[in-house]
């Protein structure tokens, strides 16, 4: 089972955006199993999903490579022709349905839409990320210091593993105690 995360700044188009994220997911074959509580004010909500049929760990990776794709392809105004034009429709919809939200989050699996002063940007999480966003869940509630934060949480992992390598090829010094100068007897 997966989770998908909307925080939305204004909210104030939620519904049209909740239907947009619905008919996206009815797309790549996922449907809601169980909704979040609705925090009015801004709008945050998870929805917990699940598969309409069971896919190999393989299907489903690609499957939300395919949600990235297709955010990628209406984002830079590209049509290709291995785009199931439903998919992309549904993509575009969710994009449309955002257009007057200043700041929203979108996270479905490990693809994470981020839209902060217009701008919308979308990528694919690591193992990593996700980790991260899993531990720190207040994040999905703030598009404008998530990017920030998930660099952050990468340099610091590379730099944890960058010091255990270097200590790992580090010589060991040994040291001998030798005795006391003086008679010998």
């Amino acid at each position: 089972m997966r989770r998908t995360v909307t925080y939305l700044a204004d909210g104030a188009n939620h519904e049209e955006v909740q239907s947009a994220l619905e008919e996206l997911l009815d797309a790549f074959d996922l449907e809601v199993e169980t909704r979040g509580p609705e925090i009015r004010g801004s709008f945050f909500q998870w929805l917990k999903l699940r598969l309409k049929r069971v896919f190999t760990a393989e299907e489903l990776t690609e499957r939300l490579q395919r949600v990235e794709r297709g955010f990628e392809l209406h984002l830079l105004h590209k049509q290709q022709a291995e785009i199931d034009s439903l998919q992309s429709d549904a993509v575009a919809k969710l994009v449309t349905a955002l257009r007057d939200e200043r700041s929203a989050l979108i996270q479905i699996g490990s693809v994470l839409l981020i839209k902060v002063d217009g701008a919308l940007t979308v990528r694919n999480l690591t193992q990593l990320e996700m980790h991260h966003l899993e531990r720190n869940a207040s994040l999905l509630e703030q598009p404008d210091k998530i990017l920030g934060s998930l660099e952050s949480a990468v340099r610091q992992a590379r730099g944890t593993e960058q010091a255990q390598a270097e200590r790992l090829t580090e010589p060991t010094r040994t040291e001998h105690a030798l005795p006391p100068a003086g008679p010998r007897a």
